[in-house]
């Protein structure tokens, strides 16, 4: 179990705590305030990229232990949700697909700072697996680093996602389209979010399409956009 530092239990009302609205969803989690977007985002990309929350079964901060022992579970500190649990119980496995899988640990390596992915998933536990389970698994103060450098807002380079086709060019190309492109395959497969179209990114791309299972050529086209959750408008 990783270093989470700063997270002490907060009871129910805690001020540090907030009800939020998963977007495009009517689902509501309660989460530690500060560092509630990283795992927002994590609920955001399971619902649009592996399969659709479910109303009343999902959920986030709970005042209580972990079953069975007298130790605080990271529920009470406001940074785990639970997705779909009627469809993936406690100690189930083998609830996803492989390709789902796959895509969860895109997910995972999206939400990534300094090269550490903030967030771990409860199938991928040594023992006894927690397949709807997700919790922030770094110290306050690194999530809350993570948090401030996600949200910081970059000069735009004027071209929305969607708004082109993206590939391997003469000067290459440059923009907050590639930028999305980078951060949504994640470091580990496209390299660093410079926003420039280059060699590792197409790499990434590539990496992604096979993993999709979509035709692999390293360009974003309308059909990549469509997976990457942007309707081309172009």
């Amino acid at each position: 179990m990783s270093d989470i530092t700063g997270f002490p239990p907060l009871p129910f009302g805690d001020a540090r705590l907030q009800t939020y609205t998963v977007v495009a969803t009517a689902i509501k989690l309660t989460l530690r305030r500060d560092v509630a977007p990283i795992l927002l985002g994590v609920a955001t990309d399971f619902h649009r990229l592996v399969e659709s929350l479910i109303l009343n079964k999902c959920g986030g901060h709970n005042y209580r232990y972990i079953a069975g022992t007298t130790m605080w579970s990271r529920h009470a500190r406001g940074i785990a949700i639970d997705l779909n649990w009627s469809k993936h119980p406690l100690g189930a496995e083998g609830t996803f697909s492989n390709e789902d899988e796959k895509v969860i640990h895109s997910i995972l390596t999206k939400y990534s700072y300094q090269g550490k992915r903030l967030v771990r998933w409860g199938g991928d536990y040594s023992g006894r697996k927690d397949e709807m389970h997700f919790e922030l698994d770094q110290p306050l103060a690194f999530c809350l680093a993570a948090v401030k450098a996600l949200q910081t807002p970059r000069v735009s380079l004027a071209h929305k996602a969607g708004s082109r086709t993206l590939k391997l060019t003469t000067p290459q190309l440059r923009g907050d389209d590639v930028r999305y492109v980078q951060r949504f395959i994640g470091g580990k497969h496209a390299g660093t979010a410079d926003g420039i179209y280059g060699p590792a990114t197409v790499a990434g791309v590539r990496w992604y399409q096979d993993m999709r299972g979509i035709a692999v050529d390293g360009v974003v086209g309308r059909t990549t956009w469509r997976h990457m959750g942007v309707e081309a408008i172009y």
